[in-house]
């Protein structure tokens, strides 16, 4: 093909872009129907595309994210050390069309030094046993944090259309062309895509939004899949996709996020099967539902010890997460050791 199109791009996509589906890295190709044979080729080297790159993906600004860069060098060509390069395709003929960086000569090949195996049991072993420390701080806290008592009198259920506590805003998708990539105009979230572990990422601003949530509201998917939420961190725009329940009186917005957190379920278990084809949920449904409300301090409260217990999960995550990717490299430890003559 490289004799008879041109081939005008190879992209590198980074390892873990195509999780869970793939660990593995890899690229994309960009050809033209010329009739001519390709001179030059563009590489570009992609490390990161605005996630977290794990299984579990999570998007947000603290990511690295390099395709504003390649979209910018892309009509020229650009080049930059160690990030983009013009080949000659002749160069790529004469490395038997092997197409990675390092065998072009672009980058230095990776060096791959494994630990001693027993370095790597020890070390899962002193995280083994932070894990079952953390364990037991946790099990420690769940049975002597709590006051065992349930809902008290002192809490009130509150529907979220009572306006005396709640302002529930609809969100409306804006016309077409008011929203770009470009940072002009308000942040625009349009649904859960767009959603983080507590804050949404941007990923377009609207210059004429239509329906606006302000700091802190809380921010629910009301359209397929009907509950997850989010806290608004700025001033922004939201689609049809989003709802934003805005706290006026006795209520925290933290509060109010775990708690319609430890409803999702039930929220979206109300709207299932309703018909229509596509699951949502309307505003006067949305109103109905009830929040139960204990005292300001109590809310304090329960927010820190939400937080206190996700920060612990939080960490045995990372205990276990480092633990895997040890363990992974065990085997070939062990093999390299074999094959140095030392086992």
């Amino acid at each position: 093909m490289i004799k008879e199109f041109a081939l005008q791009a190879v992209v590198m996509l980074p390892k873990g872009m195509f999780e869970p589906y793939t660990p593995n890295p890899t690229c994309f190709l960009i050809f033209r129907k010329t009739g001519r044979p390709t001179e030059n080729v563009w590489f570009y080297n992609v490390e990161g595309d605005g996630s977290s790159l794990k299984k579990a993906r999570k998007f947000g600004p603290q990511y690295k994210n390099d395709f504003p860069d390649l979209l910018a060098k892309w009509p020229k060509r650009e080049t930059q050390e160690g990030r983009a390069w013009l080949v000659p395709a002749q160069k790529i003929i004469d490395n038997n069309y092997n197409m990675t960086l390092s065998s072009l000569g672009l980058v230095k090949p990776e060096k791959i030094e494994h630990p001693e195996p027993e370095e790597i049991l020890e070390s899962v072993a002193a995280k083994q046993e932070k894990i079952f420390d953390l364990i037991e701080e946790m099990r420690q806290f769940l049975i002597n944090g709590g006051n065992g008592k349930g809902i008290s009198s002192g809490w009130g259920l509150i529907k979220i259309g009572n306006e005396k506590y709640f302002k529930l805003i609809m969100g409306q998708s804006p016309p077409a062309s008011t929203y770009k990539t470009e940072k002009i105009g308000l942040p625009f979230f349009q649904g859960k895509a767009e959603f983080g572990e507590l804050y949404p990422a941007a990923r377009k601003y609207c210059s004429q939004p239509n329906r606006i949530a302000e700091k802190d509201d809380v921010l629910i998917s009301v359209r397929a899949p009907v509950g997850p939420t989010n806290l608004s961190k700025e001033k922004c725009c939201i689609g049809r996709g989003l709802a934003a329940i805005r706290c006026i009186n006795g209520v925290l917005p933290r509060f109010l996020l775990y708690a319609l957190r430890s409803m999702e379920n039930q929220i979206s278990g109300s709207v299932m099967g309703q018909g229509g084809g596509f699951t949502a949920i309307k505003k006067c449904q949305l109103k109905e539902v009830e929040i139960p409300i204990p005292p300001i301090p109590e809310q304090e409260q329960i927010i820190a010890k939400i937080e206190q217990s996700q920060t612990k999960a939080e960490q045995l995550k990372q205990l276990q997460a480092e633990t895997e990717a040890e363990l992974a490299n065990f085997v070939p430890a062990l093999l390299a050791k074999a094959f140095r003559g030392e086992l």
